[in-house]
Formats: C-alpha cells, structure tokens, sequence
C-alpha cells in the first residue's frame, strides 16, 4: 500500500500545479467579468437615476439592486457616488456596516450624513465604563474581604 502511494506521489505532484494554475486562470476571468457587471450596473444608474427626477421608490429600488442591499436608500448611494466615486463599493460596505448610527438629511438639495451621537455623548459613555470598572474592582475586592472574614 504505502509502495503504490510512494509510485503516485511524483504524478500527482507534477499534476498538482497545472490544476492550481488553471483554477487561477479561472478565478480571474470570474473575478473580470464580476467587475465588468458592476461598472455596467453602475453607469446604468448613474445614467438613469442619479440626480434625476423619478419616483422616490423607483429610486429607491434602482439604489438597492445597485449595492445589494434593502438597507441602503437612493440618498445615500447618490451621496456615495457624489463624494467618494473612487471607493464607491468601499463606502457603501462601511455606510451598511454603520446604518443604525448614521441619519441622512436632505437640505436644500444637499444630501448630508449625519451621526446619532455626538462627541460628548462618547465621552460620557467612555466615563460611565471608566466608573464602572473601577466599582467593580471595588465589589471583588470587597467580595474577597467577605470570604475571608466568613472563613
């Protein structure tokens, strides 16, 4: 057994290459032709929907298929493509990552992100954890005293 497995280790590292090669050639014709869908999408929308006056849900729904996901509205992918055109697919994963913290606000034609929280709220949340910890130290050392004098 291990004789027939030492004759077909030479084949099969001479094969072994050729089939990591081919599945490199493959994955990079998947991955062009995935990059070449996006830019079709892309110049379709920003074609079609991008500035333009259509119904908001029309919009809405051109935005949503354009990024992949229902959590994202027209507001912010025209935002997206407006101000970071470069990093578009970059922003767009990072502005669905932090959707439950940020606001979008339409004023007078400017759409504009906004946070939730503010500087201050930070630094008391950081302040509240620093309390905290310190009362828990306080608790297990006293929890620690307990047991000792219960002993």
């Amino acid at each position: 057994m291990l004789d027939l497995i030492i004759k077909a280790l030479p084949i099969f590292l001479a094969i072994v290459p050729l089939f990591v090669w081919l599945d490199k050639a493959k994955r990079f014709t998947h991955r062009r032709k995935f990059y070449l869908e996006r830019l079709t999408v892309v110049t379709e929308y920003i074609e079609n929907y991008c500035g333009k006056d259509k119904e908001k849900i029309e919009k809405d729904c051109a935005a949503q298929a354009l990024v992949c996901s229902e959590k994202v509205s027209y507001l912010e992918v025209d935002y997206v493509i407006k101000e970071y055109p470069q990093r578009f697919f970059i922003m767009i994963k990072k502005l669905v990552t932090a959707r439950h913290m940020v606001d979008t606000t339409l004023d007078d034609g400017k759409i504009a992100l906004t946070a939730k929280s503010s500087k201050q709220s930070y630094k008391k949340k950081r302040w509240v954890l620093v309390g905290c910890y310190f009362s828990s130290m306080i608790i297990i050392e006293s929890n620690n005293l307990l047991v000792f004098f219960n002993e």
